[in-house]
């Protein structure tokens, strides 16, 4: 039994800013939403993506965590800012101390950053260090996954390497329905199909940190993983036109992909009187090669076999030297420039004529400069800063010359933000311009066949997006609230069109979308019960065309995501979540409610160096995603059972409080994650 724990009273400083810590693990530092992970019941998560998906404007969607809006966050371990999401998976919840989360990043950051989040960790000690993680997952089937962390430190020299392996499975069921009027044709396509994944998938990092002296340090780390996934799909396809049956189709898909990445990056930083200079480089390479055979068998065509190969391989090479020069405690200065070149090849092979067969390059080449003022003193602070990009875009087609893309993007992009904090009160009020560039994946001829009536390509042609950014936030005490407009010009997003009645699913760009966010969140913590509540409101307004028809999709998806946790004696904890998302409009899709709830238990032994969780996920199966809508002259619906249904036992053992400090930043973060 560990008693009562007085928690007494503490004032401390931040940057210029007097803040009392009073049992209340939100406040509003420079515009930025700072939690204070290590004293809250996000301390006792399995994994650092369970403690982020439960932060205001977080959520997980397709096992990947982006904020409301959509967009993927960039995040910063301890300053560094990390290429991959697998680093931050890496991190032991236990040595999280706060995360800090920033919806307006300035001028510092990439254009198309929406969302940073900084993890701040506690100092690792000296001498060896380790950390072992396990865990086994039942669904429909059995996953299992094992890691191990080593960290040697003797103060001013740091040695550290990772190793994972996991094994995940699930039985997916993903029935879909699409409706094509032609002219003097209404096709009708109903396909049931079920995915069995099978997916190996090893993680690994290794680096040092050498401190020169106090004020100079350098390091460099290679990190990378591969993923070998394996997919057996059958189903059923019933195709009619003008409502008589016109094919039958009872086929399986088999798909065989292949992912690996290595990563080398090197950092300098240096300290010189009020004058500051860091220096990141990178190297990336990313290679995808997918296989996919699909048999199809129907009394219209009789026996077929489609096969289908894919094959990418980029190169990704960045430098970004960045200084800051402090005039004094209140005013600073930053100024920096950011250069990356990715360079890559593309193969598309089908066996049959459905698609046409390609063979493409791709070069991208990024000059960036940026330069930004702040300005901070005890209850005001003022940030601004103007961010200048120009980027050439070269897209070879070497089999069709004609379909060659040349373009180049000269942007400004200014940010502005005003905070002002009175007694327990924090208010900030920001404007940003952002973009969002097109991941590779949806420039280039990746495909993905389901049958000869409905098949998914890349577009080549897409434009990045704009985003103008108004964002209001509101801290008291336990209470957090903001309120977000955005103007997305160019808007990415899926887009159906067709051919003979075959169903081609793509991208494109709309010429504007409007879009309201609004957040809502508490946490407080009693003595043995610590509530933390999420509600979102995010309603989009956009017009597009559908039967010859002005469609309007304005309803906006309210999502609430509520966690209980009771603080019981003998050191166990227990958390009672539920999440819903009810009924509305996404861009020109409708999605049904959907909902889950959790339990955990979770106990630590062995003086804190041993901590077990078993964890139940969406007990009453209710988080399957359905959604419809139309566009053009294509109706579309479908149902995803994900398989999110789950029972969880995970295992941690420490050994001198192991944390990774590597010090240095990637330059290439945002091109990285476009492959």
């Amino acid at each position: 039994d560990v008693g009562v724990i007085l928690l007494e009273q503490a004032v401390n400083v931040l940057n210029g800013i007097t803040v009392t810590n009073n049992n209340e693990t939100m406040r509003l530092q420079n515009g930025k939403l700072v939690i204070d992970v290590a004293n809250s019941a996000l301390s006792r998560e399995n994994n650092p993506l369970d403690v982020l998906r439960k932060l205001p404007g977080m959520m997980m969607k397709n096992d990947d965590l982006v904020t409301i809006t959509g967009g993927k966050p960039e995040f910063y371990i301890n300053g560094r800012k990390v290429h991959s999401i697998n680093e931050v998976k890496q991190l032991e919840v236990k040595n999280i101390k706060e995360v800090t989360i920033n919806n307006s990043p300035g001028a510092e950051y990439g254009a198309d950053v929406s969302t940073v989040i900084e993890i701040k960790t506690f100092k690792s000690n000296k001498g060896l260090s380790m950390q072992l993680d396990g865990n086994i997952d039942k669904n429909h089937k059995w996953s299992y996954g094992e890691a191990i962390k080593t960290d040697y430190n003797t103060g001013k020299l740091d040695l550290f390497g990772t190793f994972g392996y996991n094994k995940y499975r699930k039985k997916t069921s993903q029935p879909n329905k699409n409706i094509i009027s032609a002219n003097d044709t209404t096709w009708n396509d109903s396909t049931a199909m079920m995915t069995t994944y099978n997916i190996d998938y090893y993680t690994w990092s290794t680096g040092i940190n050498y401190d020169i002296n106090d004020k100079q340090s350098i390091g460099i780390m290679y990190d990378g993983y591969l993923a070998a996934r394996t997919d057996g799909a059958p189903y059923t396809s019933d195709i009619s036109a003008n409502e008589l049956p016109y094919a039958d189709i009872k086929g399986t898909s088999l798909l065989k992909n292949t992912e690996r990445q290595h990563h080398i990056n090197t950092y300098y930083t240096g300290k010189l009187g009020k004058f500051a200079l860091n220096i990141y480089g990178d190297y990336a390479n990313s290679y995808m090669h997918r296989n996919q055979t699909v048999s199809e068998s129907s009394s219209k065509y009789g026996q077929t076999k489609t096969d289908i190969s894919n094959f990418s391989n980029y190169n990704v090479y960045a430098i970004n030297p960045k200084a800051t020069y402090s005039f004094n405690e209140k005013h600073q200065l930053k100024f920096g420039i950011d250069l990356s070149l990715v360079r890559g090849n593309n193969n598309l092979d089908y066996s049959n004529n459905y698609v046409p067969n390609s063979k493409s390059k791709t070069n991208e080449g990024k000059t960036a400069e940026y330069i930004s003022y702040s300005f901070n003193n005890k209850a005001f602070s003022f940030d601004a800063g103007l961010r200048y990009e120009y980027v050439k875009y070269k897209y070879d087609d070497l089999n069709e010359s004609k379909n060659d893309i040349n373009k180049t993007y000269h942007n400004l992009f200014p940010d502005l933000e005003f905070t002002y904090k009175c007694k327990a009160i924090s208010q900030s009020l920001s404007y940003r311009v952002s973009t969002t560039r097109p991941m590779f994946d949806q420039l280039n001829n990746m495909s993905y066949y389901t049958n000869r009536f409905n098949y998914l390509v890349g577009n080549p042609t897409l434009m990045p997006q704009l985003t103008h950014q108004f964002k209001y936030s509101f801290v008291y005490g336990f209470l957090y609230y903001s309120l977000e407009y955005d103007y997305i010009k160019d808007c990415i997003s899926n887009y159906f069109t067709n051919s003979n009645g075959v169903l081609i699913s793509t991208w494109k760009n709309y010429p504007k979308v409007q879009q309201i966010v609004s957040t809502l969140s508490l946490q407080h913590k009693f003595k043995f019960f610590e509530p933390i509540f999420n509600m979102t409101f995010d309603k989009n307004i956009q017009s597009f065309e559908y039967m010859d028809k002005k469609i309007y999709a304005t309803k906006p998806i309210i999502s609430i995501d509520s966690n209980n946790n009771f603080y019981l004696p003998y050191d166990f904890i227990i958390d009672l979540e539920y999440q819903y998302t009810g009924k509305g409009n996404s861009l020109f899709f409708t999605f049904y409610p959907y909902s889950a709830i959790n339990f955990s238990v979770s106990k630590s032994i062995m003086k804190g160096n041993l901590n077990i969780s078993l964890q139940a996920n969406d007990m009453f199966r209710k988080n399957i995603y359905t959604c419809y809508g139309g566009i053009g002259n294509v109706y579309f619906w479908q149902s995803d059972d994900e398989d999110m249904r789950s029972l969880s036992l995970h295992l941690t053992w420490r050994f001198n409080n192991y944390k990774k400090r590597y010090k240095g930043e990637n330059a290439a973060t945002d091109e990285i994650n476009r492959l």
